[in-house]
C-alpha cells in the first residue's frame, strides 16, 4: 500500500514495436482543427515515448439568452484557443526496480470573453487574452525488498502565465506570472503478516510566485507532509486507520500564520465473502490550505483566505453480478455528511481569468452519490452503459441574521448526472452521452433572482473501421456536441456554444 504524494506519475509503458503508434486529425464547427500523434522506440530494455498534439479553434459560436426579462442573441467573439503540447516518456528496470521519466512542454493562447451585456452599440464585452507556458519533468522508481516496497517521485515545474485585461478607455493592462516548484516524496509499505499491513510517506514541495502585478510581494511556500497508516485485514473485514501531519508556510510580507494540522482518519470495509457484495464506511477529519492561485492571482494586490476545515462521514456498498451472467453490472451507492469551517468557494465575476474568492465561515451539507455501470454482448453486438447520479444539499450556516442562512451554497446544483451508452458491432462503433445539471443559485440567497436553471446536453461520436493495413487500423469517427441544441448557461450571462459536429480519421499501429 502506498501512501499519497505531492505527484503522480504515469504507469510504467512497454514498447511493444517501434515507431508510429498512433496519427490522429479532428477538423469540425468554428474553425475547430486537432493534429496529434504518438511515436514509441525500444532500445535493449528501454523504452521511449514522444507524444505530440496541437489545437486550434475560433470559438466563434451564435448564442441566444432568452428569459422573462430580455430575448439577445449575437455571435460569441473572442474565445479563440491555439495550443500545442509536447511530452517525451522513458522507462526501465534498472536496480530490480521500475524507472519512468517524463518531461512535457505545453504552450497556450486564447481569448477569454466577458459576459454578455447589451451595449447601446449593439455590440458585446470585449476578450481578454491568457498566454501560458508550461515546462515539467518528473521521475518515479519503485522497488520492492522482501517484505517491503518503496516508492520515490520527484517533480520540477516552471510555469508562466501573461494575462492582458481591457480597461475603462479602451487601453489594456498586462500583467505576467512565474510560478516554479520542485518536490520529492518518499512512501515505504510493508507486510509482515498476511493480516497485518502498514506504510509511511513524506513529502516536500518548494514553491515560489513572482509577478509584475501593482503592490504585490515575492512569495514562497514550504509544504511537507507526513502520513502513516495501517491495515488490518481479519477475513472478510478491513479497518484501515490513517494520520496525516502537514505544515504550510509562506514567506512574503503579510503572509497568512503558519499552518500546522494533524489529521486522523479511518476506513472499514466488509465483504460477503463471495466477492459480489462490499459494505464501507469512513470518517475523515481533512483540510484545505490555500493554492497560489486562490491567493496571489489577483490583478490588485493579495486575496485573504483562511484555510478550509472538514469534518467527511460515508457509508456506502458496491453490489457486483455474480461471474458468468450475461449481464454483468455493479452498482455503488454512498451517502454523505460534510460539516466545513470556512470552506472556500469561487464565485464568478466579470473576469474570467480569476473568480472571487472568499470564505463561508460554516457550511453543513450531505447527499448521495449513485453509479451503476453494466455491460452484455447480445447477437455480437457488444454494449456498455455507465449511469451516475449526485444530490448534494450544501447550505450557508455562517451567520444566522444574513439574508443568505440555511441557502444553498453559490453554484453548487442539487441534483446532477450524467449516462454513457456505447455499442459496438463489427466495424462500427457509436457512442451516446447525457450530461445534466439540475437548478443552481449564484448566490446564498436563493430567490428568483439568483436561480439558474437546470441545463443537459447530448453529445454523440460515431466510428468506423475503414480498413487494415497490415497490422494497422485506419478509423473515420464523426462527433456532434450538444446535439439537441441546447441553450444553456454555467455560469450566469456566459452563454454555451450550440451544437457542433466534427469529423476525423485515426490511424493506430
Amino acid at each position: 500500500m502506498f501512501l499519497g504524494g505531492h505527484q503522480q506519475s504515469g504507469p510504467l509503458g512497454v514498447v511493444q514495436r517501434d515507431g508510429l503508434k498512433l496519427a490522429r486529425f479532428k477538423a469540425g464547427s468554428w474553425k475547430t482543427f486537432s493534429p496529434s500523434i504518438r511515436a514509441e522506440k525500444r532500445i535493449g530494455e528501454v523504452s521511449l515515448s514522444a507524444d505530440a498534439s496541437f489545437l486550434r479553434s475560433e470559438g466563434d459560436y451564435t448564442f441566444r439568452i432568452n428569459n422573462e426579462y430580455e430575448d439577445t442573441t449575437g455571435r460569441r467573439k473572442g474565445g479563440d484557443i491555439s495550443s500545442s503540447r509536447l511530452s517525451l516518456g522513458l522507462w526501465a528496470s534498472p536496480f530490480g526496480g521500475d524507472l519512468s521519466l517524463r518531461a512535457a512542454v505545453y504552450k497556450s493562447e486564447r481569448g477569454l470573453p466577458g459576459p454578455v451585456i447589451r451595449r447601446l452599440s449593439g455590440l458585446f464585452e470585449p476578450s481578454d487574452r491568457q498566454w501560458d507556458l508550461d515546462r515539467s519533468v518528473q521521475g518515479s522508481f519503485r522497488k520492492s525488498f522482501g517484505t517491503f516496497d518503496l516508492l520515490l517521485n520527484a517533480r520540477a515545474t516552471a510555469d508562466r502565465l501573461d494575462y492582458e485585461s481591457e480597461v475603462t478607455g479602451g487601453s489594456s493592462i498586462r500583467n505576467s506570472f512565474s510560478q516554479r516548484t520542485a518536490s520529492l516524496s518518499a512512501a515505504l509499505s510493508w507486510q509482515p503478516l498476511g493480516w497485518l499491513s502498514g506504510g509511511l510517506s513524506l513529502d516536500n514541495r518548494l514553491s515560489d510566485l513572482n509577478c509584475d502585478v501593482k503592490y504585490f510581494d515575492y512569495v514562497s511556500r514550504i509544504d511537507t507532509r507526513a502520513a502513516a497508516t495501517l491495515k488490518i485485514d481479519a477475513g472478510n473485514f478491513a479497518l484501515q486507520p490513517s494520520v496525516l501531519f502537514t505544515r504550510v508556510e509562506d514567506f512574503t510580507e503579510g503572509a497568512a500564520k503558519t499552518l500546522v494540522k494533524v489529521s486522523p482518519a479511518v476506513v472499514a470495509t466488509w465483504e460477503d465473502g463471495s466477492g459480489t457484495f462490499t459494505a464501507r464506511t469512513f470518517w475523515k477529519d481533512i483540510f484545505r490550505v490555500p493554492t497560489f492561485n486562490d491567493l496571489y492571482y489577483t490583478l490588485t494586490g493579495n486575496a485573504a483566505i483562511r484555510p478550509e476545515y472538514a469534518t467527511q462521514a460515508d457509508i456506502g456498498f458496491d453490489l457486483v453480478s455474480p461471474q458468468g451472467w450475461k449481464h454483468q453490472f455493479r452498482l455503488s451507492a454512498d451517502a454523505f455528511l460534510n460539516r466545513v469551517r470556512d470552506k472556500i468557494v469561487a464565485v464568478p465575476v466579470n473576469s474570467q481569468f480569476r473568480w472571487s474568492m472568499m470564505n463561508f465561515g460554516e457550511v453543513r451539507g450531505g447527499g448521495l452519490s449513485l453509479s451503476l455501470t453494466h455491460s452484455c454482448s447480445l447477437a455480437g453486438l457488444s454494449v456498455n452503459s455507465l449511469v451516475t447520479y449526485s444530490f448534494e444539499k450544501a447550505t450557508d450556516r455562517s451567520d444566522p441574521g444574513n439574508i443568505g442562512y440555511g441557502g444553498q451554497i453559490p453554484y453548487t446544483p442539487f441534483h446532477s448526472g450524467s449516462a454513457v451508452v456505447t455499442a459496438a458491432k463489427g466495424p462500427w462503433e457509436v457512442c451516446v452521452s447525457l450530461l445534466c445539471s439540475g437548478k443552481r443559485y449564484s448566490a446564498s440567497d436563493n430567490n428568483r433572482e439568483t436561480l439558474l436553471k437546470g441545463w443537459s446536453t447530448v453529445d454523440l461520436n460515431l466510428s468506423r473501421k475503414i480498413v487494415d493495413i497490415g497490422k494497422s487500423r485506419l478509423k473515420g469517427i464523426v462527433s456532434l456536441t450538444n446535439l439537441l441544441c441546447a441553450r444553456y448557461e454555467i455560469v450566469r450571462r456566459y452563454p454555451m456554444p450550440g451544437t457542433g459536429a466534427s469529423i476525423g480519421i485515426s490511424l493506430e499501429m
